[in-house]
């Protein structure tokens, strides 16, 4: 009830009392998610955007901005609330907020209020498509942004000149969310081009001012999320990035993605390194294809070199000869992306001199400083993917050599060590837990989401192939065995290898039903965000019910019971007026008649008496004005007793209706399995009977 009268109070003319209002909804609706769904049924959204079209949408100052405030209250992390959103239409009523002027590139456009109000509202929508929730809500949402124009208004605003810094980040995070995962959102995005001359895509523009180290971090950090959310399930777009590095009729001159992402690869900025390493391995996540065709890269001869190196050379050569923590790192997850699930890719990284011997030192290396145990954790992560993934083509490095090379150069026990430091490490929490990585400072940028997937799907597998055959090993290694044992060996090393067969075909069917259980929790979870909200208004209905239903009916029929008493006693006292007002009425009437019947007697007796023929011509025009003006009272009460029998009626005719409601929210409230108590019976009763009302 009390959330009632507040939600009223957004309404009222005083726009003092209307933004106290405001302010202490805002701070109720924090963290209280029964109190947020209450909030959103009470038709907030209506009312809000009712005072932020009065408002003037984004020139409307403060009090939007408080609006939008209470919105995101409302939204984040409640899914009912969200699908209510979705549902109502609410969505289109926030594309006027992003309309903004034809002048948008004048310097003064951007005050610090509107500045504030834009901030907010991009806030609103990526609270609707946040990645964290369910799939259901976020795909709809983002059809809904789609068809709202929100997403070319919010690209118009990506590629104007002179919008704030903030301002542009948080843009750039909210279209990225737009089209995480969304075919038709990231076939826009890639068809924008910015207003430059020569006109450029803007996937393009973008990565200009990720691998520009001049440009602030929090902005090469949003471009980055971006480009990875832009490739996030998209087939299409990974496959065109990798073919902008493949040979092709391209001009010389005109700037592409891929040549951009090398450029940055080969940059003396260390944070460039790790962008654009990261942004390369999105590229091949979930798509062997782009692995294999990503090998038919070739950069150009090197000095001291005639033929063209394969790009996989170069990032080896470039991880060897870098000596900054957060390059090695970037190169690191770019390269373990790219041999993972990939015995190509596998055999083309262990053709070339000294890759496992670097690996190998790194790993057993014991150094502690600067993160370069991270470092060590990816070598050895690297080593483990070159095991589990061999095909047995390589001809100096088998499964079975690499697991010797491991066991003597580093030790098992170590290995295993150095590869469960990278799940030990903070970063690692930090960057699994959400797609966007929010570091404090560039030096926190360490570890990508997309990697700590991979590194936490492989890493189990890795350990039973480092681990496999090790005991035979030990038994047998420095030992002379006869014919017979080495028969013996060798039948052993076949069942192994056949037992290896197996054990890949049963991992392959458990991706299959690991992906299944994947969909089928999915699915339950729509089911129970549905039971959810089913559950929810359930919970609003009775908490109508309990709160407006009995105490407050109950109220207003005590309330009708006094004013049709108190209209009873008036009607009763004006009956007893009107009774005396006809009794002298009627009196009047026969002393006119006998003064009349008087007045003719004695105009005929006596003519000629002037006197007494003008005392009774007075006293005739006196009669007849004060019968007059009795008449004319006697007219006004006869009025006043018919609206006071009218309003009588109207009262009667409310107390009807609320016996009707009170009916309605007993039967509910039964329904609903609640117990009625004898005294709203009692009170029924009263409703039910009006004659005990008028005794």
């Amino acid at each position: 009830m009390g959330v009632s009268k507040l939600m009223d109070l957004l309404g009222d003319s005083r726009e003092v009392i209307r933004n106290d209002a405001l302010l202490l909804l805002i701070q109720l609706s924090k963290g209280n998610a029964n109190i947020q769904k209450i909030v959103a049924f009470e038709n907030a959204f209506d009312r809000l955007f009712d005072v932020i079209s009065e408002e003037g949408y984004s020139d409307g100052g403060i009090v939007v901005e408080d609006c939008l405030l209470l919105m995101l209250n409302l939204l984040r992390h409640n899914t009912s609330n969200q699908n209510f959103f979705k549902e109502g239409s609410y969505i289109q009523k926030l594309a006027p907020m992003f309309e903004l002027p034809s002048d948008i590139n004048e310097e003064g456009m951007w005050t610090r209020n509107k500045s504030s109000t834009i901030h907010c509202a991009l806030m609103v929508v990526r609270t609707l498509i946040s990645p964290s929730n369910p799939a259901q809500v976020i795909s709809s949402c983002q059809r809904a942004l789609k068809k709202a124009g929100i997403v070319e208004a919010m690209s118009a605003i990506l590629m104007a000149s002179g919008v704030p810094v903030d301002i542009l980040t948080e843009t750039i995070c909210a279209v990225a969310e737009c089209i995480r995962g969304n075919p038709t959102n990231q076939e826009y995005f890639a068809s924008v081009v910015a207003p430059s001359t020569p006109p450029r895509e803007a996937i393009v523009v973008l990565l200009m001012s990720m691998v520009n180290e001049k440009q602030p971090f929090s902005l090469r950090c949003a471009v980055l999320y971006c480009f990875q959310c832009f490739l996030f399930k998209n087939e299409t777009g990974q496959g065109q990035l990798v073919q902008t590095l493949l040979p092709s009729s391209t001009e010389v001159g005109t700037f592409t993605s891929g040549q951009l992402l090398c450029g940055g690869l080969f940059s003396h900025d260390a944070l460039s390194n790790w962008f654009s390493a990261v942004a390369l391995s999105h590229s091949l996540v979930e798509n062997p294809a782009q692995r294999e065709q990503l090998l038919r890269v070739l950069l150009a001869a090197t000095p001291g070199t005639n033929s063209p190196i394969s790009l996989l050379h170069q990032a080896t050569l470039l991880l060897q000869q870098n000596s900054k923590v957060q390059s090695k790192l970037g190169l690191l997850m770019l390269l373990s992306t790219w041999l993972s699930h990939c015995p190509l890719a596998v055999k083309q990284f262990l053709a070339i001199p000294s890759s496992i011997s670097y690996l190998t030192a790194q790993a057993a290396s014991t150094e502690r400083d600067d993160n370069e145990e991270l470092v060590q954790g990816l070598c050895a992560f690297l080593i483990g993917i070159c095991v589990y993934f061999n095909d047995e083509s390589a001809p100096s490095f088998s499964k079975e050599d690499l697991r010797q090379l491991i066991a003597k150069r580093i030790g098992l026990e170590i290995y295993l060590d150095k590869l469960s430091e990278v799940s030990r490490h903070e970063n690692y929490s930090t960057a699994f837990k959400q797609p966007q990585l929010r570091p404090r400072t560039p030096n926190d940028l360490l570890l990508d989401h997309e990697f700590c997937r991979l590194f936490k799907a492989l890493e189990g597998m890795i350990i039973k192939a480092v681990n496999a055959n090790s005991a035979s090993g030990i038994a047998n290694g420095g030992m002379d065995l006869s014919s017979s044992d080495n028969a013996l060996v060798m039948q052993y090393k076949d069942l192994i290898r056949e037992q290896d067969n197996k054990l890949r075909e049963l991992e392959q069917e458990n991706q299959v039903l690991r992906h299944e259980n994947r969909t089928l929790t999915q699915q339950n979870e729509e089911l129970n965000s549905s039971m959810g909200q089913l559950r929810d208004q359930n919970m609003i209905l009775r908490a109508q019910v309990n709160a407006g239903g009995t105490q407050v009916n109950q109220q207003e029929i005590s309330i009708m019971l006094a004013e049709l008493q108190s209209s009873k006693d008036d009607c009763q006292r004006k009956d007893a007026v009107i009774q005396n007002l006809l009794g002298e009425l009627h009196a009047l009437k026969l002393s006119k008649m006998t003064i009349a019947g008087e007045q003719n007697g004695q105009i005929s007796q006596s003519e000629s008496n002037d006197e007494t023929s003008a005392r009774e011509a007075k006293m005739k025009w006196l009669l007849e004005r004060e019968t007059e003006e009795r008449l004319n009272q006697l007219i006004s009460n006869s009025d006043e007793l018919e609206q006071m029998k009218k309003d009588h009626d109207d009262l009667l005719e409310l107390l009807a209706d609320q016996d009707i409601k009170l009916s309605t929210y007993k039967d509910r409230l039964k329904k609903l399995g609640e117990k009625v108590e004898d005294d709203e019976e009692e009170c029924a009763e009263l409703t039910d009977n009006p004659n005990i009302l008028q005794s």
